[in-house]
């Protein structure tokens, strides 16, 4: 009768232990698949923007960016800055830059640097008193790194240089961010 009691004391845990861990492995298994297959990742960042336009300084932005891998190494990714900057002469001037980049990632591990190369336009987001352009083209290059931490969770640092209205105004963007992978 005793070997009977430990019986149902011992099946049970040893189903709900077994149960357990192959729901989690499972979980890791289906998780490690979806990290590798996964195209896609969004990044929010924000940091420093320092410029020299219609006067020089630096002040603070924020960016959205979506990523999509072509290849394990290649990625496009679209984007938008927004930022507000201190004329000499003038008020503070609203700006939303829409562009995206190529970029090339030099592994595909936990740690990745990459460089990258992109087309765009600033967008003067105040109406146009002073009779300047609304709209102007830019072109941007950057170099980077992305630490994944856990999961689809990644942190990152990046310089992108950006020439806007080419070879008029410049800015650098020094950025740090949060990227999840899709």
């Amino acid at each position: 009768m005793k070997v009977t009691l430990r019986l149902f004391r011992v099946v049970p845990l040893a189903v709900a232990l077994s149960a357990t861990t192959l729901i989690l492995a499972a979980s890791a298994a289906q998780a490690q698949t979806e990290e590798t297959t996964s195209r896609w990742s969004a990044s929010w960042s924000g940091g420093a923007f320092s410029y020299d336009l219609a006067g020089t300084g630096t002040t603070a932005f924020v960016a959205f960016r979506g990523r999509y891998s072509i290849t394990r190494l290649l990625l496009v990714e679209p984007g938008f800055t927004f930022t507000a900057f201190k004329q000499q002469l003038g008020p503070t001037t609203p700006l939303g830059i829409p562009e995206v980049q190529l970029q090339l990632q030099f592994s595909d591990r936990r740690v990745r640097p990459y460089i990258g190369a992109g087309v765009g336009m600033v967008a003067n987001l105040q109406s146009n008193r002073s009779g300047s352009p609304l709209i102007r083209s830019t072109l941007s290059a950057s170099g980077g790194v992305r630490v994944r931490v856990a999961g689809p969770w990644s942190v990152g640092g990046e310089l992108r240089a950006r020439s806007i209205d080419p070879w008029v105004g410049s800015a650098a963007e020094w950025t740090v961010g949060v990227t999840r992978k899709f």
